[in-house]
């Protein structure tokens, strides 16, 4: 994923909707999560796609012709549905969860696109779960219906609030989907729910399993949805990008992955442009809950923030919890987040070569420790800034530091010699990085907005800090997207001129 160029003009379909408070969960208020600017390229296949020749149009220019009886007709014939419900924003009560058809349509594959306009929210009133994709039940259009990409479910310029699910096996208040290809642009999803209590169930929001192709998410927000687990998304095996978009006082109430829970083997994250904030997990990953059971996905974090998350009840990990995986973590803050152990981010091993690389990354104000790596774990901390923690980074003696400053963690700022690529600063000494470390004060300034698309926050080294200029081979870019020299560039996330 690419950072979105500063000169692209941007339209987002983010709206306000009205939600009942069923289950507040993390301080939830009742309104959408603030997105943030998109600063990310969305591709080709995460686009919104075109409504030019509807199939269906739902309601006759009334409010009370948009009806869940019309739009379930709708969906029955698939296709490309849009709604015509008058000039002004409509609730649409829906009582009992619609069926995608998965023989809908001339070609009987079941393909169907909901599109909103900015205007529709579908509601289930806090009875029922909303949308239900199934390829593995009748009628089937595929021998094959866990491999066979159709149907395709497209959502977008949609809200969904009040979806409720209470099946100790499946999630996804607002939306279900086992096969097919799930797809999710410019929608909001407030207060919608499933069980607390089953067999791992996952995704307060969305639960999908047996995806064959990413799952998109772009330019939607997620606000005070729960579940068991993953009080957002859920998934088994599923890969997902999601893109310009936030998630926000969602919660695990009884299990992991405050905002977004994944497992399953070979299945990859994206997270570009978007912000974790405030969720919640009483066990392990605030914000994040991703495994790799044969340790071969891959986890990448662009530009992104994940901030003020926690972990209440276990009191583990109150960010990201990372296994199994080669992860990036690039251009991003992880700040403010709590638990007892691994406040920020906890990444440990599933195979042999599981790694973890941060570039341009500021890890700042975790009550705990703000990096917690396994010793088997791999990687490079390069260009980044850990300081303000309660501890800076614990383990993660095979993990190469380089051009970075440690600086200020109260309760020591590395618990393990890192090899060292030189340029690397800690301040106060005690407990040395690095056998190379210069031990002087880098001057940061506080944690803030210091510029950048995606306007994530960083710590700017003051005026005649030693760090300015004591970096060996930093990347062409700071976190801002602001350019480095090629050599005597300034050590931390971001550069400063002399």
């Amino acid at each position: 994923m690419t950072r979105r160029s500063l000169g692209l003009a941007i339209t987002s379909s983010i709206f306000t909707v009205a939600c009942s408070k069923a289950r507040p969960v993390g301080g939830y208020d009742g309104g959408p999560a603030t997105p943030p600017p998109p600063s990310c390229d969305v591709p080709a296949d995460g686009a919104a796609e075109s409504i030019a020749d509807p199939t269906t149009v739902v309601g006759t220019g009334t409010p009370a012709s948009c009806t869940a009886e019309a739009l379930d007709a709708a969906v029955q014939k698939a296709g490309v549905i849009t709604f015509d419900c008058g000039p002004d924003p409509v609730t649409i009560a829906v009582t009992q969860q619609i069926r995608i058809n998965n023989q809908g349509g001339a070609d009987q594959l079941g393909d169907t696109l909901i599109d909103g306009g900015g205007k529709v929210t579908l509601d289930g009133g806090g009875a029922t779960r909303i949308l239900y994709l199934n390829a593995c039940e009748e009628p089937y259009n595929s021998d094959h219906c866990d491999t066979f990409e159709h149907p395709h479910l497209t959502v977008q310029n949609l809200a969904f609030t009040g979806g409720n699910v209470d099946d100790p096996q499946q999630g996804g208040g607002a939306i279900f989907a086992n096969g097919g290809k799930l797809k999710v642009v410019g929608c909001d999803f407030t207060d919608n729910h499933c069980a607390v209590v089953g067999n791992e169930v996952k995704g307060g929001a969305i639960d999908t399993f047996l995806q064959t192709k990413i799952v998109y998410v772009v330019d939607s927000t997620f606000a005070g949805n729960s579940c068991q687990s993953g009080g957002a998304i859920g998934s088994i095996g599923t890969s997902y990008t999601i893109i310009n978009s936030a998630l926000s006082k969602n919660g695990a109430e009884a299990g992991n992955g405050g905002a977004i829970a994944n497992d399953g083997d070979t299945y990859d994250l994206e997270i570009c442009g978007s912000t974790l904030t405030d969720n919640t997990a009483t066990d392990y990953g605030g914000a994040l809950f991703y495994v790799s059971n044969d340790g071969s996905g891959t986890t990448t974090v662009d530009d992104s923030t994940v901030s003020g998350n926690r972990s209440t009840d276990k009191q583990h990990t109150g960010g990201l919890y990372l296994q199994g995986t080669q992860a990036s973590l690039r251009d991003s803050t992880i700040s403010g987040n709590s638990a007892g152990f691994a406040a920020g981010v906890f990444v440990v091993p599933n195979a042999p070569g599981n790694s973890i690389n941060l570039v341009n990354v500021t890890v700042s104000g975790n009550v705990g420790t703000g990096l917690e790596i396994d010793d088997a774990i791999v990687g490079t901390i390069l260009s980044s800034t850990i300081a303000g923690n309660q501890r800076g980074i614990g383990g993660g003696s095979q993990v190469t530091f380089q051009d970075s400053i440690v600086s200020a963690n109260s309760a020591g700022n590395c618990a393990a010699m890192h090899p060292s690529g030189g340029g690397n600063l800690e301040f106060p000494q005690g407990s040395t990085c690095a056998a190379d470390v210069t031990t002087a004060d880098p001057l940061l300034g506080a944690l803030q907005d210091n510029g950048g698309p995606a306007h994530t926050f960083t710590m700017l080294p003051g005026a005649g800090s030693p760090a300015i200029g004591a970096g060996k081979a930093c990347p062409s870019a700071d976190q801002r997207g602001d350019a480095r020299p090629a050599d005597a560039c300034t050590s931390g996330a971001v550069e400063v001129s002399p």
